[in-house]
């Protein structure tokens, strides 16, 4: 299983003279948890609204990704001798943007379980054991970057 998050967080100067004041605004979504599909990705879509300049003058933007990783393994000796079966689950991910954060158009990286290992004789199953892993990646764009996203 997986599950991914992605969160927005724009920072905007409100008001004028010296009253001015930050505000960070959040928009995070999320998708999962879902099965993996043991084949080719599949692309998953998350929208978020636009900056609303009614607020102020947006100064900057951080993006960031958190993907969590679970599930169980079990290894099993398919072959005619007592084997050591070696097992872990890797998962690569990639979060493409519409623009540009601080000179980055996507992030992207990879996760990767406990390497399990058993003895087994043949056509014997080992013990289900438990993964779990975890990974994240930022942009950030501040004031005088091009904020185009």
């Amino acid at each position: 299983m997986r599950l991914k998050l992605v969160g927005l967080a724009a920072a905007a100067l409100i008001g004028s003279g010296p009253l001015v004041s930050a505000a960070v605004l959040v928009q995070a979504a999320s998708y999962g948890p879902m099965a993996t599909n043991w084949g080719s990705p599949t692309p998953i879509s998350l929208n978020f609204p636009g900056f609303d300049k009614h607020l102020g003058t947006l100064t900057g933007l951080a993006v960031s990704v958190i993907q969590n990783m679970g599930g169980t393994l079990q290894n099993t000796n398919t072959g005619s001798y007592w084997s050591n079966v070696s097992s872990q689950l890797t998962n690569r991910w990639s979060v493409t943007f519409p623009g540009s954060v601080g000179g980055k158009t996507s992030l992207s990286g990879t996760v990767v379980s406990t390497l399990w290992t058993n003895y087994l004789a043949p056509g014997a199953m080992g013990v289900l054991h438990t993964i779990a892993a975890s990974g994240n990646a930022y942009a950030t764009a501040v004031t005088g970057d091009n904020l185009t996203l």
